[in-house]
This record gives C-alpha cells, sequence and structure tokens, in this order.
C-alpha cells in the first residue's frame, strides 16, 4: 500500500537530501587577521635569528648569557 503511493521513495529521498545537507562542507571558523599577522611576525622574527646567527655569530657569541660569578663577601 505505501509503495502504491510512492511514500517510501518520497521518504528515502527526503532522508538523502537531509543527509547529503549534514555532510556538506560547513563555512570554515577562520581565525582573526590581527592573530595571523602576529603568527607571521613571530615566525618571520624565527627565521630571521636563524639567519643572523649564520651570518654574524660573533655577535651573539660576545652577548652576555649570564654567567655565575662567585660573589665577593662585604667586609
Amino acid at each position: 500500500m505505501w509503495q502504491e503511493i510512492g511514500l517510501i521513495d518520497f521518504i528515502q529521498i527526503d532522508l538523502l537530501t537531509k543527509i547529503d545537507k549534514i555532510m556538506e562542507p560547513q563555512k570554515k571558523n577562520k581565525p582573526n587577521s590581527l592573530v595571523l599577522i602576529l603568527f607571521a611576525l613571530v615566525v618571520l622574527m624565527i627565521i630571521i635569528y636563524f639567519i643572523l646567527v649564520m651570518f654574524f655569530p660573533t655577535v651573539f657569541d660576545l652577548m652576555n648569557t649570564g654567567d655565575i660569578k662567585p660573589v665577593s663577601p662585604d667586609n
């Protein structure tokens, strides 16, 4: 009886279209442009640091690294 009316086909088609709509890619949540700019700046600073270390190693060798020095007691 249901097949005579065609409801079974309608229900199957309706379910398939709903499943297709669910499976479609939704709009992606994009990060703020300021966040992208800051992230790019951090990456750029790291790259520049390594380039400077490669071409000017003496600049970084002469920097104070916080070595432990003996403390003389106050007399």
